[in-house]
C-alpha cells in the first residue's frame, strides 16, 4: 500500500455489546498497527465499539461514531469535532459503517447466528467485498469467507 492510500486508509469495526476477550482485545490492536488507518468508524456502543475506541486513541488513530438510537446500548465516547454522525437505526448504522470503511474488523460474542447486529454487519461486509477479519472469543481468527 503507498504512503497516500495509507493515510486514506479507514477500518470499521463490529463487536459484540456483551463481552470482549482479552484475545480479541490483543488482536484488534495488532491489526489497528497493522493497518494504521487514517480513520477508525464505530458504532458507539457498549463494550466492542468502547474497546475499539480506546485502542484507536492509543495508537493515535482518529476514531469516528456512527450511534444509534437504542440510548441503552450507546459507549457514549468522546469524538473530535465532526467525527460523530447523527443518530440513527441500528440496521442503517450499521451498513453505513461498513460503506465507510475499506476494511472490516468484527468481535462477535460466539459462532456466526441470525438476529446478531454483528454478525449482520459481518455478512454486509462480505457481499460488499470488503476485507473482513472475525475475532471469536477463542481466539480463533477468520478472514473473509473462511469457514
Amino acid at each position: 500500500m503507498d504512503e497516500t492510500a495509507q493515510k486514506q486508509f479507514t477500518l470499521g469495526f463490529t463487536g459484540s455489546k456483551k463481552v470482549v476477550t482479552e484475545k480479541q482485545r490483543l488482536v484488534v490492536a495488532k491489526m489497528i498497527a497493522r493497518f494504521k488507518p487514517m480513520l477508525g468508524v464505530h458504532g458507539d456502543c457498549i463494550v466492542g465499539d468502547e474497546m475499539f475506541h480506546i485502542e484507536c486513541i492509543a495508537a493515535g488513530i482518529t476514531p469516528k461514531g456512527r450511534p444509534c438510537n437504542l440510548h441503552e446500548f450507546r459507549a457514549r465516547c468522546v469524538f473530535a469535532p465532526g467525527m460523530c454522525a447523527p443518530i440513527e437505526d441500528p440496521l442503517v448504522r450499521n451498513r453505513k459503517i461498513v460503506d465507510d470503511s475499506d476494511a472490516m474488523l468484527a468481535c462477535p460474542d460466539g459462532p456466526e447466528r441470525m438476529r446478531s447486529g454483528t454478525w449482520m454487519t459481518v455478512r454486509y461486509a462480505l457481499k460488499q467485498g470488503k476485507h473482513t477479519f472475525m475475532f471469536l472469543p477463542d481466539g480463533c481468527v477468520k478472514e473473509n469467507n473462511d469457514t
